[in-house]
């Protein structure tokens, strides 16, 4: 599968270790967005990463920014995208296989670390509340 992964500059951070969650997985990543933190207009960054799924270069996107919030407005606004937030993985398992989503979102700066650690595939190195 390919999976497009865009973020905004709130997103950065956390932006490679979700492609290298998804490369872990076996799947093959486009990168779109920010490249720094320094900030970037997310609607945009969204249109061109979702832009890959419309075009069929790109099974799926994923969208991270600080909430996820603002990625989910953005993209469900582009006809075709279905987009959703997966702040964990139940939702994004559901999103996928029983809502036919083809974009997720979820946010950087929001939900616990622990969270965010499974989200990317990484082991907790120590324990976290």
């Amino acid at each position: 599968m390919i999976v497009a992964v865009g973020a905004d500059h709130a997103g950065f951070p956390v932006k490679q270790r979700v492609i290298n969650a998804v490369e872990r997985l076996g799947h093959t990543v486009i990168e779109r967005g920010a490249i720094s933190t320094e900030p970037v207009d997310f609607p945009d960054v969204t249109q061109e990463t979702c832009a890959l799924v419309l075009d069929g270069s790109a099974d799926r996107a994923v969208l991270v920014c600080g909430t996820g919030a603002g990625a989910i407005m953005a993209a469900n606004k582009i006809p075709g995208i279905r987009c959703g937030l997966a702040n964990e993985a139940y939702s994004a398992h559901q999103m996928v296989e029983h809502d036919d989503a083809n974009a997720l979102a979820f946010g950087a700066l929001a939900g616990s670390a622990r969270l965010h650690r499974r989200h990317r595939g990484t082991v907790p190195r120590r324990n976290v509340r």
